[in-house]
């Protein structure tokens, strides 16, 4: 147990300082790889200013979609909870009572959210959410680490195996397993979950709230239907319900991020405004 903390804790030590467009700038000037870093800005605590005048610069200075892809996803990632604050949850619940309520947008989900279906090897389908996936692979534990892969993506079905889905994304594959332990299913339950033959109408919630979507980013105000388009599905073993009114996620496997219903909507989490 000493040794799995230690390791924790190193993880979520700054390795460089805090990275910032310049940090980005100066170690694609020195020669480092996409990959490289990628990882830097996954691994440490980052300050971007991410305006669009320092996009176009970034992107001018040579700096890729898919570097900069990455920075906009870790601005955006929620702020996870100091697992050292002495909190208790008489206090987190005080907090959450005494913080105003947002209200619901009084658009039906059920009106826009598709049926759910039983994908097969060689359909084609669109995403049911917004989610984010390692090294070519992502895990029913819904991580939010890596590349992030917006709702209704067009993907392909390639294959099926125990616990194991593949599938082609415009040329680039990524696999999916099931871990049941979380989600209580098989892989095929996951994919009928994850996959749709038709698009989610979120543009009917206006450009604001659909573009959040796509990005992954929580907002205050969201039903339970738009938290899971955004974020996908919380693991099973600790939020057993949908209906219950606290969802336990994890952006990584030593970090766990929680997010509080009132009135179904999402009313309070950790860097959720």
């Amino acid at each position: 147990m000493r040794v799995m903390w230690v390791f924790g804790m190193l993880l979520s030590a700054p390795l460089f300082g805090v990275l910032t467009n310049d940090s980005v700038l100066k170690m694609l000037e020195a020669g480092l790889s996409e990959d490289t870093i990628v990882l830097a800005i996954q691994s440490d605590e980052c300050e971007f200013t991410l305006d669009v005048d320092s996009l176009v610069a970034l992107k001018q200075g040579g700096v890729s979609e898919r570097v900069i892809q990455a920075m906009i996803q870790i601005m955006n990632q929620p702020v996870e909870p100091d697992s050292s604050a002495n909190t208790s949850q008489d206090d987190l619940d005080e907090d959450i009572r005494d913080t105003p309520k947002p209200v619901a947008n009084a658009i039906n989900d059920s009106e826009l959210v598709p049926p759910f279906i039983q994908p097969e090897v060689g359909g084609e389908y669109f995403t049911r959410f917004t989610f984010s996936y390692e090294r070519g692979l992502y895990r029913s534990t819904n991580y939010r680490r890596g590349s992030m892969v917006p709702i209704n993506t067009r993907v392909r079905v390639v294959s099926f195996a125990p616990d194991e889905m593949i599938l082609d994304m415009g040329g680039a594959r990524i696999k999916v397993t099931n871990d049941r332990e979380y989600t209580n299913g098989s892989i095929e339950d996951f994919a009928s979950l994850m996959l749709s033959d038709q698009p989610t109408r979120i543009e009917a919630y206006g450009e604001k709230r659909a573009n959040e979507i796509r990005n992954g980013v929580l907002r205050l105000g969201m039903t339970r239907e738009q938290v899971i388009m955004t974020r996908g599905y919380p693991p099973k073993h600790e939020t057993p319900s949908l209906d219950l009114d606290r969802w336990v996620f994890w952006s990584s496997r030593f970090v766990k991020h929680t997010l509080v219903f009132y009135n179904d909507v999402l009313s309070d989490g950790r860097g959720v405004f």
